[in-house]
């Protein structure tokens, strides 16, 4: 038994090419990938369209919420005070939610 231990590392030392791993380092170019294969066009589309979805929705959000922002405007002097107040915290808590969405959309496609 005490031989074969003896024995071990002296083919080790004797043929040391076996102890020399053939490694090959390679890197995958993921952008390259997406852009021409037909998976990663078909997955680039998809995200263009929901993107695109987003976005339209987005928009027509922002653009009702300015329309009631100027007529809440016009509004100012014919509403009451109190009633004024309460419709700009209304206005406020809505751009706020606009805001958090599109956030949390930006953070969607990120992903």
């Amino acid at each position: 038994m005490k031989k074969y231990f003896l024995f071990i590392p002296f083919i080790f030392l004797l043929f040391p090419n076996i102890l020399i791993a053939n490694t090959n380092i390679v890197f995958i170019d993921r952008d390259k990938i997406m852009s021409t294969s037909t998976a990663g066009k078909s997955i680039l589309n998809q995200l263009n369209d929901i993107n695109e979805k987003r976005l339209k929705d987005l928009e027509k959000i922002a653009k009702d919420l300015k329309n009631k922002e100027k007529k809440l405007i016009t509004q100012k002097n014919i509403l009451a005070a109190s009633e004024y107040e309460k419709n700009i915290t209304s206005l406020k808590s809505q751009i706020n939610k606009y805001s958090i969405k599109k956030k949390k959309n930006i953070n969607k496609l990120k992903k």
